[in-house]
C-alpha cells in the first residue's frame, strides 16, 4: 500500500469563510506520494556550501528518497519542506503553522480534493518564504497533516519558479534551486522541451515501450502513477499484463485501489529505464489536469532517481538531462 497526497483546492468550498482569491480558474494541485511510514527513508542530508544550504535525502534505485530543502518562513529559519515539482502551491503542517504563530481559528476554510477523497483545509497567510534565491511573498497556503509530511514541515511547490532552475544530482544526492540561465545547456546534457499545465506543472514527451506518453515530472512522488488510457494501451499491446493489486491512501484517508504493472521500458530523452513498475488507476488528478484522454504518467522518484542529473529550467522550458 502506498500513501499519496494529491491535493486540489476547489472553488466550491463547504465553509462560509472562503477568500475569493482562492477561487482559481486552474486548480491547486499538489502531488506528493510516499511509501507507508515503515518504509520511509532516513534523512541522510548533505549540504551545498557555496549557494546557501540545499539538502537532499539519499536516493538509490533500491532506496527511494525525497528531496528536502531548508526554508526560512516569515524570517524564522530551519523549516524543512519536501520539494515537489508536481505541486503548484506550497503547504504547511499544523505544527509549522503553530511555530509561526498562525491562528487556525481565524483562518478561512476551503475544500481540498485528494487523489480520490475530499477534505476541508485551513488556509493561512505566509508573508515570506525563502530558500536560496527563491523568495515568495504574500502566500496563501493550506494547512495539511498526515503521514506524508509527518517528519517534515510541509511541501515546497512550484510557486515562483518561473525564473528558476531546479537541479537534482541523483548521483551525489544534492539539490540546487537557483536563477535560471537563458543560455543553452552545455553539450553534457540532452535537452527535452516541456510545456506547463496549470501554469507550473512540467509535462514532457516520453515513451513506454512503443507507446508515446505525456510525462509529468513529479519530484514529490516516490511511486510513478499511470492513467487508464496508458493501461489500456499496454494491455492491448500485451494481453498478459495482469499486474498486482495495490492501492494508495490519500491525505483525506480515502483509499484508491489500482494495479502495479512492470513495463518493459520507459524512455525520456537519453534515459532508458528498464522494467519500471507503474501503479495504474483512475486517479482524479489526471481528470483535473485534463490529462485523462491520452496515455500519461506521473514520473516519481523511483524513476527520476535512476537518472544521473536532471535540471528543470522554467525560463527556457527545458529539461536538461544526463544519464548515469
Amino acid at each position: 500500500m502506498f500513501r499519496c497526497t494529491s491535493l486540489i483546492l476547489t472553488p466550491n468550498a463547504l465553509q462560509n469563510r472562503v477568500e475569493p482569491s482562492l477561487c482559481l480558474l486552474f486548480a491547486m494541485v499538489l502531488s506528493a506520494c510516499t511509501h507507508a511510514p515503515a518504509h520511509r527513508v532516513a534523512a541522510e542530508i548533505s549540504s551545498l556550501p557555496d549557494d546557501g544550504a540545499r539538502y537532499a535525502i539519499a536516493t538509490r534505485s533500491d532506496r527511494i528518497g525525497r528531496i528536502v530543502v531548508p526554508v526560512t518562513i516569515n524570517n524564522q529559519p530551519d523549516f524543512h519542506l519536501m520539494l515537489d515539482t508536481g505541486a503548484t502551491h506550497s503547504v504547511l503542517t499544523s505544527k509549522a503553522a503553530a511555530r509561526l504563530g498562525l491562528d487556525l481559528d481565524k483562518a478561512s476554510m476551503s475544500e481540498v480534493q485528494g487523489v480520490s477523497g475530499r477534505i476541508n483545509a485551513h488556509i493561512v497567510n505566509v508573508d515570506q518564504l525563502q530558500t536560496g534565491t527563491l523568495k515568495l511573498r504574500n502566500l496563501r497556503v493550506p494547512v495539511i497533516d498526515g503521514s506524508v509530511v509527518a517528519e517534515l514541515d510541509g511541501i515546497l511547490g512550484a510557486d515562483g519558479m518561473g525564473d528558476k532552475t531546479i537541479t537534482a544530482d541523483f548521483i551525489h544526492d544534492r539539490i540546487r534551486v537557483g536563477d535560471a540561465s537563458s543560455q543553452p545547456a552545455n553539450s553534457l546534457y540532452s535537452v527535452i522541451k516541456f510545456t506547463l499545465v496549470s501554469h507550473r506543472l512540467v509535462v514532457a514527451e516520453g515513451m513506454v515501450g512503443h507507446i508515446p506518453v505525456r510525462v509529468v515530472i513529479d519530484t514529490g512522488g516516490t511511486q510513478t502513477l499511470g492513467n487508464l488510457p496508458l493501461l489500456e494501451a499496454l494491455v492491448h499491446a500485451r494481453k498478459d499484463r495482469v499486474g498486482i493489486e495495490s492501492g494508495v491512501i490519500d491525505i483525506t484517508d480515502n483509499q484508491k485501489n489500482g494495479r502495479l504493472i512492470m513495463v518493459p521500458e520507459l524512455k525520456i530523452g537519453p534515459a532508458n529505464i528498464s522494467n519500471p513498475v507503474i501503479l495504474f488507476s483512475d486517479f482524479t488528478v489526471f481528470n483535473v489536469w485534463n490529462l485523462d484522454k491520452r496515455p500519461t504518467l506521473l514520473m516519481g522518484m523511483d524513476v527520476l532517481g535512476q537518472l544521473g542529473e536532471l535540471s528543470i529550467n522554467y525560463k527556457r522550458q527545458e529539461l536538461q538531462v544526463r544519464a548515469r
